[in-house]
């Protein structure tokens, strides 16, 4: 494998979207060589990690057991009456 094609390939390496083979290649590129290890590093720096979401009915009892609590802890029982807006 030469820098040009380990380069291209960074991304989905990072992103595990390569075969086990060629995370294999792209892996043993970047220990021999410097230059692209180092692309490597800044581009896991620069790429944002991806934000999990909650299913929108485990959102719901997590907003609704959030509300009981807050509610419990102030000395009252009334419901909250609009779930909050995500996302």
């Amino acid at each position: 494998m030469d820098c040009a094609q380990a380069r291209e390939w960074l991304v989905a390496w990072q992103d595990r979207e390569l075969t086990s083979e060629q995370h294999r290649t792209v892996a043993a590129h970047l220990y021999a060589c410097p230059a692209c290890s180092e692309a490597e590093r800044r581009l896991a720096e620069a790429t944002p990690v991806p934000c999990l979401r909650a299913s929108p009915a485990l959102e719901r009892r997590l907003w609704t057991q959030l509300d009981r609590t807050l509610q419990r802890a102030r000395g009252r029982t009334a419901p909250l009456t609009r779930m909050p807006r995500t996302g």
